[in-house]
Formats: C-alpha cells, sequence, structure tokens
C-alpha cells in the first residue's frame, strides 16, 4: 500500500551539538578522515625532503597504520658526491678531492620495513677492489688514512643517517594522520564538505541512491551511511537501513552497521592485495 514519508534533512552545521559529535564520530570511524589523495601527498612530501638531502627518490613508500612492521622506506642508487657536497660532510671531503676513488652505493628497503640495507663497493686505482686488509696510507693519496677506510666509515655514517631519516618521516606522517583523526580536523572537513544529515547526525542518502556531497575527484573511497528511507529499487529491503557507497553511489545494503563496516573492511584489504 503506497505511503508518504517525510524527512527532514540538515547540514553539519545546522545539526545539534550532539548530533555534530555523531556525525564526526561516523566520518571518523568511516575512514574518510585519510583518503588516498591525503596518502599519495603526504609520500610527495617525503621524496621532496629526500631531494633536499640528496637520497635517491626513484621509489619512496610509506605504510603507516599503527601495526608491528610499519615505516617509510625509499629505494635507488646514491650520488655520494652530490650527498657528501649537499650535506657539507667535512670528515669525507677526502673522497671527493681524488680521482682514484669510486664508490658504487645503492639503498634498498624493504617495503613495510623501519630498517634499510646499504649495498656498496670501493674501487680504487685502477678499479682494484677493496682488499681484504686495510692498506697503510700513502704519500702520492694525501691521506690521513687509507681511501677504503674512509669509504667504510662513510657507507656507516650513510646508513645510520637514512635509518634516521626513516625513523623522522615516519613519525611526520603519523602526526598528520593522528591529527587528520581529531574532532578539529573532522569538524573543518565536514563544514567544506555539503553534506547532509538526519536530526540525529546520521549521513543521509536520497531515494535515487547516490549521495550528496561528495569530495569532487575522491577515488576508491567506501563510507557507511544510515539510509531514512531504504529503496527497494536498489535492492534495499525495508529492514536494511544501512548502505555502503564507493565514490558516492550505492553499493550494497545492510541490517547493521557493523554489517557495513565489516564489508567495507574486507572490501579495502581485497582492493590493496
Amino acid at each position: 500500500m503506497p505511503r508518504k514519508h517525510e524527512t527532514t534533512i540538515y547540514t553539519f552545521d545546522e545539526l545539534s551539538a550532539k548530533a555534530q559529535e555523531r556525525a564526526i564520530s561516523d566520518f571518523r570511524n568511516s575512514g574518510g578522515y585519510w583518503t588516498d589523495f591525503d596518502h599519495e601527498d603526504l609520500v610527495e612530501d617525503f621524496k621532496q625532503q629526500l631531494k633536499e638531502l640528496e637520497l635517491p627518490t626513484e621509489e619512496a613508500f610509506a605504510s603507516i597504520g599503527f601495526v608491528q612492521g610499519d615505516g617509510v622506506g625509499f629505494q635507488g642508487t646514491l650520488d655520494w658526491r652530490n650527498y657528501i657536497e649537499k650535506n657539507k660532510l667535512k670528515e669525507f671531503k677526502s673522497l671527493l678531492e681524488s680521482d682514484e676513488v669510486d664508490l658504487q652505493v645503492k639503498i634498498l628497503m624493504g617495503r613495510n620495513s623501519p630498517f634499510m640495507h646499504v649495498e656498496w663497493d670501493y674501487y680504487g686505482p685502477a678499479g682494484e677492489p677493496l682488499p681484504e686488509k686495510p692498506r697503510k696510507p700513502r704519500k702520492r693519496w694525501g691521506w690521513k688514512e687509507p681511501p677504503e677506510k674512509v669509504a667504510e666509515e662513510f657507507v656507516s655514517h650513510l646508513k645510520d643517517h637514512i635509518n634516521q631519516v626513516a625513523a623522522d618521516l615516519y613519525n611526520q606522517g603519523r602526526d598528520e594522520i593522528l591529527y587528520a583523526m581529531s574532532d578539529e580536523a573532522i569538524r573543518e572537513r565536514l563544514e567544506e564538505l555539503d553534506r547532509e544529515y538526519t536530526e540525529d547526525g546520521r549521513r543521509y542518502c536520497d531515494a535515487g541512491g547516490k549521495l550528496r556531497g561528495e569530495l569532487e575527484g575522491a577515488q576508491d573511497r567506501y563510507e557507511v551511511y544510515y539510509v531514512a528511507d531504504p529503496v527497494e529499487a536498489l535492492g534495499m529491503p525495508r529492514d536494511h537501513k544501512w548502505a555502503v557507497a564507493l565514490n558516492g553511489s550505492f553499493l550494497e545494503a545492510f541490517r547493521t552497521k557493523r554489517e557495513a563496516n565489516a564489508y567495507v573492511k574486507k572490501a579495502q584489504l581485497e582492493r590493496n592485495h
């Protein structure tokens, strides 16, 4: 039998303080506070900082999920001469002053690992490899230490430095994500978005099944919404009032919010592997 159902909808600013708290909590639980775009911007910022230190940026990645094994990494071949000059490493200046020294340094880091590994080779006069026993200083080089000894010290310094840089970048990313999760940051984001809510702060979905107020250009973003009037045409039984959307378009309906959140988590894991 036909029936008429009316729902009053609100913008975020029009909600009561209690309803705003619910909207903020739902947004945080949906994961919308940190998008793929946010992550990409963070990695690009990391690359810029690495570039300023003359560290390689052929590949850079970050895993910041507050779990064991998280970390920031970067890989590539190091231009060690520029690195020494840029970072003003006077103790290794002798490496730059001899045309009889060449280092091949490649930085490697396993994904989701906070530690780095440096592969390197030293080539002395006529391409001689690093000797098994340290050579004595030779006057014709004018070094206080054999060049291979200085090279070893340089690589030791490099390992310490890149591990510290990775740790600093991880902490920076962690702080940015923690701020994005805060009530203050989420409130600012919701005030900017053209979204609609029911009186109690639940996200409103119109009868067309199209979620309003999506951030333009959003990609691969799952969100969970309360639907005041389920739409049978979209395959939503009347007792299914929780909807999952991808990029603002309806995907699936569930009886409970817990079921909807479980669906989103499973879908995100499948898309990331």
